[in-house]
């Protein structure tokens, strides 16, 4: 039997190690509007909430709560264990004043198929002062020490300055031994995410997210197979380092990367779209064409021309 506070709610008999009850009856003592505890209407409900359940139970029928509501009432194991949801990641505010001074990265990848080039990865580096971004593509993870190396190479050579700090999530990558000895001869400060909070990485992942973004657009806006990925996420790199962008006062990662220089890209063309080669007059014969109708794939870097 099924007593509260002296009522009957249901009675029923045991069968071998189970108790029965008529559950007809337990419907009808509902029904007739029998109050219950918020806890018990909370179970009913499938795990409503508290809040919800004393504000709106009034918005549908036979929901009856007795007087003693408990407005601070700890939430149930069940619902911390269902339906937990992780607190917003609060933004940083340090703010760089100063080239390589942190430096965010990450790897991408496997790409489901292997680009023209043979990669299979993709590295980012992208500067917190400037949001300027390099990228190496990889055809394997094991890769990304060297990547690393070439790149820091590089860019303390272009702005004079040292590398304070790499931030980074904990794949294995960036723990490797390889690694972890360039920063160590370095003094390079490593940091690394907590586990499974990617978010902490932020501007490395939303970063990726735009490349990936733009390289799928220009994919299928031209046509192009999906093995020309490499050709797109370089093209995405390029167009990104010359475009205003907001967190920067509407400057350009190029012009805050290059000590204000502000480039003139008259020279953009659209990826995908028909270009006519010449040929040179050494390399065909009289009656031959003299242009060779390609597809433009990407920018040379360091050259002023095109990949077709």
């Amino acid at each position: 039997m099924i007593v509260l506070r002296g009522q009957q709610l249901a009675k029923g008999y045991m069968e071998g190690n189970l108790f029965w009850f008529d559950a007809s009856k337990a419907a009808l003592h509902a029904a007739a509007g029998v109050p219950l505890p918020i806890d018990t209407w909370h179970h009913c409900m499938g795990h409503m909430s508290y809040n919800t359940l004393t504000r709106y139970h009034n918005s549908i029928k036979g929901i009856s709560i007795n007087g003693s509501i408990d407005q601070a009432q700890s939430p149930y194991t069940g619902c911390q264990l269902g339906k937990q949801v992780r607190l917003p990641f609060s933004a940083s505010s340090k703010w760089s004043d100063r080239w390589l001074q942190v430096m965010h990265s990450n790897l991408t990848g496997p790409m489901q198929v292997q680009s023209i080039q043979g990669s299979k990865y993709i590295a980012t580096f992208i500067d917190d002062y400037s949001r300027h971004g390099v990228v190496y593509f990889l055809k394997s993870k094991d890769q990304c020490a060297a990547a690393f190396t070439k790149f820091l190479a590089w860019a303390e050579n272009q702005t004079s300055e040292r590398m304070l700090t790499l931030h980074s999530d904990r794949r294995g990558e960036y723990l490797s031994r390889a690694v972890r000895t360039v920063l160590d001869q370095k003094g390079i400060e490593h940091k690394l995410t907590m586990p499974g909070s990617l978010q902490q990485n932020g501007l490395a992942e939303r970063w990726n997210r735009t490349l990936l973004d733009k390289a799928r657009a220009l994919l299928h806006g031209a046509g192009l197979s999906l093995g020309f990925w490499e050709c797109a996420v370089d093209t995405a790199v390029h167009t990104y380092n010359r475009t205003p962008t907001r967190s920067i006062g509407w400057r350009t990662p190029h012009e805050l990367w290059n000590a204000g220089h502000i480039l003139n890209v008259s020279y953009f063309c659209v990826f995908g779209c028909k270009a006519f080669v010449h040929v040179p007059e050494d390399k065909r014969k009289k009656l031959d064409p003299k242009a060779i109708k390609m597809t433009l794939i990407g920018y040379e870097p360091g050259s002023k021309g095109y990949w077709l």
